[in-house]
């Protein structure tokens, strides 16, 4: 799981007992522990916890690992990234990941297109299916569908309501599908994969980049703050870069 309880932290408040909105969390001997069953890590205990005991699994270590193996890697920045770091040009930041030692930075509001592109088609089989029949006939109710781009979403219903599963789109999320764009179609077949890491907002990505086997690494902005950091790179002083094509388009403001 993407969140754990640091037993030594732990004071029991139970705060994040009262909050969890899956009641993921029991207390045993007196320490509040996730149950990994109902757990949607979606990261609503940390801000809840007074004492700091919910925390992020972090994943700085593993991507400053991966940079430094020698192995190409390819950094995909979320496209909410300009309000996580209003202090500098957006374009600063692609620079900075670039600075971070990637080799290709690409824009998740790529995959944001293509999943849009997707959700229309599937909007319009869903209404032509309502539409359906002779002139005058009962119209039956339209089956309906969950979309699934958030992780945290779609654990909730795999885990709590698992009677809705059949109801979640088969479609991946902007991340999976920006991931394949650059496993099957920007890589050549010769070449070896690169490592790829997803930096966005969202603690449950750290989860959902397991599923599929697609993305190798997930960093949330502050892991990437951290990370520059960590290299000695001066965000406000690094040059603006602009991310490697495929470029996007309205996929920017999916968030």
């Amino acid at each position: 799981l993407a969140v754990f309880t640091a037993a030594e932290k732990c004071r029991k408040c139970y705060s994040c007992v009262r909050t969890c909105p899956t009641k993921a969390i029991e207390v045993h001997g007196g320490q509040a522990e996730i149950i990994a069953s109902k757990c949607i890590s979606c990261g609503y205990c940390v801000p809840m916890c007074s004492q700091g005991a919910k925390q992020i699994r972090s994943s700085v270590a593993a991507v400053r690992d991966l940079l430094r193996s020698g192995r190409r890697c390819c950094a995909m920045l979320a496209p909410s990234f300009p309000a996580a770091f209003l202090e500098v040009d957006p374009l600063q930041v692609v620079g900075a990941a670039a600075a971070c030692g990637f080799d290709k930075v690409y824009e998740v509001a790529f995959g944001a297109d293509l999943v849009s592109y997707e959700y229309r088609l599937l909007y319009q089989r869903l209404v032509a299916g309502a539409d359906g029949g002779p002139r005058g006939a009962r119209r039956s109710r339209p089956p309906f569908q969950i979309s699934s781009p958030c992780p945290a979403v779609v654990s909730y219903v795999e885990k709590i309501c698992p009677e809705l599963v059949p109801h979640l789109a088969q479609v991946v999320s902007p991340m999976e599908a920006m991931a394949r764009v650059i496993r099957e179609r920007l890589v050549r077949p010769a070449d070896p994969q690169p490592a790829i890491v997803f930096i966005g907002p969202c603690v449950a990505k750290k989860d959902e980049a397991g599923r599929l086997g697609l993305v190798d690494e997930v960093l949330t902005y502050e892991e990437l703050a951290d990370l520059i950091g960590e290299l000695g790179i001066d965000l406000q002083a690094v040059p603006t870069r602009d991310f490697d094509p495929p470029q996007a388009n309205l996929g920017m403001i999916y968030p």
